[in-house]
């Protein structure tokens, strides 16, 4: 959730399902919509939705749920949010044995179950499992700052999933890039390493963000350390000077800087007509696109996914290759431009590179139609029955 309100897929097709009605790759995520609440629900890998509202806060008597962790024990699936009620104070579990009703099971773990935490609150949460571990259930929690990420991460550790004890301080900002705040994203295990991924803010202002990675060696509880900046943000921003509805090409100020085959944000100034698309080529100031604009957008501006903040959401590694699922927004200030991306690399530290296979088919949702109730979706996680790097996927 973060600072956004709007957010869209472009992940790789395929995906194999599960007797019980669960997609094997299905992401648990957070959605935003016309009755203005944050819910969870369930998306297949190839970014189309599964169910829309698997978890609603009404239910609960709640104002939004975020941030979903998903655990499959088992045959059992355990689904974690953080819950919204006048603040981020909250955790709670839903069960499942069938993959499609879940139970809400209550609040789990608070603010109040770490000290100096109950009056900002602990913001987003990722729970893990490590099968290998006494208590294998781990969750990371955001101790919040005075207006937003604060600078510490607390770890709790549980035997069953439901009774949670509180282990200390996991993590602590010790670089200028992490100075204004951080916030979990993902943790796994290879070897004999554990990788705490999170979203680092190095301004007060909390308008840019890198993705970052912090290791402990031979303890899941931590301390995390040797925190490096594994993606930076940064890239491409222009002004569109001629762009008609319907084409598949607009004509730009200045094109130097803009990479062909990497998505773009184009927006008006109030954000009210937004679109993603992906540049195919350039020629001169051209830029052709993968699809037609569906808005007259001469005057917009443009810019790179990349430019403003960049969240590692999931990461697993296949074989001797790193890959992962980032969350890219805040390409303009107070503009909803948020999209998640796959990204390849050799090691977790980087270099990382979109990977040049995902799928380009980008749904639209309210850019398109304008009447869909359906605003953002974002924070997406894998269900996994192990947080081992190499185990973490289903199939």
């Amino acid at each position: 959730m973060r600072d956004s309100f709007l957010f869209f897929f472009i992940l790789l097709s395929g995906f194999f399902y599960l007797e019980d009605g669960h997609a094997e790759n299905a992401f648990f995520l957070n959605q935003y919509g016309a009755d203005r609440y944050y819910s969870i629900s369930e998306y297949n890998e190839d970014g189309y939705p599964r169910s829309h509202v698997v978890l609603s806060p009404k239910s609960i008597g709640a104002r939004h749920l975020a941030w979903p962790s998903a655990v499959r024990v088992g045959g059992k699936t355990y689904l974690y949010s953080s819950i919204y009620s006048g603040g981020w104070h909250k955790v709670g579990l839903w069960t499942s044995q069938n993959g499609s009703a879940f139970t809400y099971e209550g609040v789990v773990f608070s603010s109040k179950d770490i000290p100096g935490a109950e009056e900002k609150g602990i913001g987003s949460t990722h729970i893990g499992y490590f099968p290998e571990e006494e208590f294998p259930f781990l969750m990371i929690a955001n101790i919040r700052g005075p207006s937003g990420p604060g600078q510490k991460l607390g770890v709790s550790r549980s035997k069953d999933g439901v009774n949670w004890t509180y282990q200390g301080i996991a993590f602590t900002v010790d670089q200028e890039f992490e100075a204004s705040g951080v916030a979990p994203s993902y943790l796994c295990k290879s070897e004999d390493t554990y990788y705490l991924f999170y979203l680092a803010f190095g301004e007060p202002s909390y308008s840019e963000a890198v993705a970052a990675v912090a290791v402990s060696q031979g303890s899941v509880l931590g301390p995390y350390k040797n925190h490096q900046v594994m993606y930076k943000n940064g890239g491409y921003h222009g002004l569109v000077t001629s762009g008609e509805r319907s084409s598949f090409e607009l004509e730009v100020e200045d094109v130097n800087g803009l990479r062909p085959g990497l998505p773009v944000v184009i927006s008006d100034d109030k954000g009210d007509h937004v679109q993603v698309l992906v540049a195919t080529k350039t020629d001169k100031s051209r830029v052709f696109l993968d699809r037609p604009l569906v808005f007259d957008s001469s005057g917009f501006r443009i810019a790179s996914i990349f430019r403003n903040k960049v969240d590692p959401s999931f990461v697993f590694k296949k074989g001797d290759k790193w890959n992962g699922y980032f969350t890219v927004f805040g390409a303009f200030p107070r503009v909803t431009s948020e999209v998640v991306v796959r990204m390849t690399a050799s090691t977790p530290f980087g270099p990382w590179s979109i990977d040049p296979a995902f799928d380009r088919q980008i749904p639209y949702f309210r850019i398109s139609k304008p009447g869909l109730s359906l605003y953002s979706v974002e924070n997406p996680i894998l269900i996994s029955q192990n947080s081992n790097c190499l185990k973490n996927r289903l199939k």
